[in-house]
């Protein structure tokens, strides 16, 4: 019986160590890059958790033109779609400056459509009060 040369039987031994290194290696490289993603995704989920606390009640606006019941829509200067289409555009700044004036003027009285809160707009900050004139 032929005795087998140290080469053929060292090499079986030589496959199964490189197999369980690859696999070690493989195994180790999956673990840090599924850590590496766990960390990126959190650092997104708290960036999206900051800016999304916005708040999601609908603010119901009334069309400015006259006798209309439909709501307004806030980017189409609070007219309903149908006016929005229908009237010039200089017709429509002029009656959502007339609506403007009237929630002033219900907040002045103290019974703004909102409770009071008319108050605080902008518009209401930068108009000249009756007090201080004169």
């Amino acid at each position: 019986m032929p005795r087998a040369s140290l080469d053929q039987k060292l090499l079986p031994l030589a496959v199964r160590f490189a197999n369980q290194v690859a696999r070690v290696v493989e195994r180790s490289t999956r673990q840090e890059v599924a850590a590496e993603v766990r960390r990126q995704l959190k650092g997104v989920r708290r960036s999206a958790a900051r800016t999304a606390p916005r708040s999601t009640r609908k603010i119901v606006v009334e069309c400015p033109s006259p006798g209309c019941r439909n709501p307004g829509v806030r980017t189409l200067m609070n007219f309903c779609v149908e006016h929005n289409r229908s009237l010039p555009l200089a017709e429509r700044k002029k009656l959502r400056e007339a609506q403007r004036q009237a929630k002033l003027k219900g907040a002045g009285a103290g019974a703004g459509a909102k409770g009071g809160r008319a108050s605080r707009t902008k518009a209401a900050r930068n108009a000249p009060s009756s007090s201080s004139a004169g």
